[in-house]
């Protein structure tokens, strides 16, 4: 069991707050707050979910890594890794960066790029969805929705001689809060 961690007052230089690494989740000043819950099916409801599967696949799991998962679950949305810093104190940049890469290598999270800007989000392995990408306030939300048929990669197949694993699809156009406001 690990020690409570002293009062901000006592810490020493240098020292670092070890109870929770976790801030309620605020976006930037100026970025899209949702009124409606605007999560895609397929990424997980909850971070123990997603603790639980690493879990199950004997990872290590240190407490910056478990306050990335749940940053991430906490967002509902694919973020930037400064905003994902952002939302996480005690945990530094580079920490968040290499977290993020670890689970995207164990293909429980994703890179989504839109426009040279990286973001990232959970995903369920076993679901596909693309994304929608707001021109005017540069939200981006993940749709579980896929128009691409697999005769598509059969053609391709057939045609360049090029087989196809997985594809993404950016859609861009104008949120519904834009056309609106």
């Amino acid at each position: 069991m690990l020690p409570a961690p002293r009062p901000p007052a006592a810490r020493q230089s240098g020292q670092r707050a070890i109870s929770t690494y976790i801030v309620p989740w605020e976006p930037q000043p100026g970025a899209y707050r949702p009124t409606r819950s605007t999560r895609a099916p397929n990424v997980p409801r909850d971070s123990s979910e997603v603790i639980a599967v690493l879990k199950a696949r004997r990872q290590r799991l240190t407490r910056p890594r478990i306050a990335v998962v749940e940053g991430l679950c906490a967002a509902g949305r694919p973020v930037t890794v400064r905003e994902l810093h952002g939302a996480l104190a005690g945990v530094d940049l580079v920490t968040v960066y290499r977290s993020l890469a670890w689970l995207i290598k164990l293909g429980v999270a994703r890179e989504v790029t839109v426009h040279g800007a990286e973001r990232f989000e959970l995903v369920d392995g076993r679901a596909h969805a693309h994304h929608l990408h707001c021109d005017r306030c540069g939200r981006l939300t993940t749709a579980a929705v896929c128009g691409v048929d697999r005769a598509v990669y059969a053609r391709i197949l057939r045609e360049h001689g090029f087989a196809v694993t997985d594809h993404t699809l950016t859609f861009r156009g104008v949120c519904a809060e834009c056309r609106a406001g």
